[in-house]
């Protein structure tokens, strides 16, 4: 069965350079806001992990371990923490002696990458799109992977 190839817009676009700074602030809540409705069975805040800055990162709600204090059974007090960001990568072929639940592991492994993976395209391509043909420029003269980095 071929994937379902879904397709993101991001309002407003910034490709007008003129304007970009007073839209940057909605363009990246729309990003945010969309990014967190993708693959939100795999983690808490969605694909939200692929495009947040690390102090939006930060100040997410659900990424904030409250501290705890000490119990009176010895547990030691734990400091408030922020959770780190998943890392999802192609799981690794298992061998081949491998058990039935070894196999169906490492396919629902790869599946979950394969989500994180589309989401991180579909992400990508709404991003360049909402982009001047300046901008797009400028990136792929600037950086050598131009705009795939």
């Amino acid at each position: 069965m071929a994937p379902a190839h879904n397709k993101l817009t991001i309002f407003p676009w910034l490709d007008a350079p003129l304007y970009n700074r007073i839209r940057y602030p909605q363009w990246k809540i729309y990003l945010y806001n969309a990014a967190q409705k993708m693959c939100t069975s795999l983690d808490a805040t969605g694909a939200y992990c692929l495009v947040a800055r690390n102090d939006d990162w930060n100040a997410h709600p659900k990424n904030i371990i409250p501290a705890r204090p000490a119990t009176p059974g010895g547990t030691p007090q734990q400091l408030a923490a922020i959770r780190a960001r998943p890392v999802i990568a192609m799981p690794a072929f298992y061998a081949r002696a491998a058990t039935v639940y070894e196999r169906e592991a490492w396919k629902l492994e790869k599946e979950n990458f394969e989500k994180f993976d589309e989401a991180e395209t579909i992400v990508h391509a709404a991003i360049v799109e909402s982009l001047s043909q300046g901008t797009i420029r400028t990136i792929n003269t600037q950086h050598v992977a131009g705009i795939s980095s």
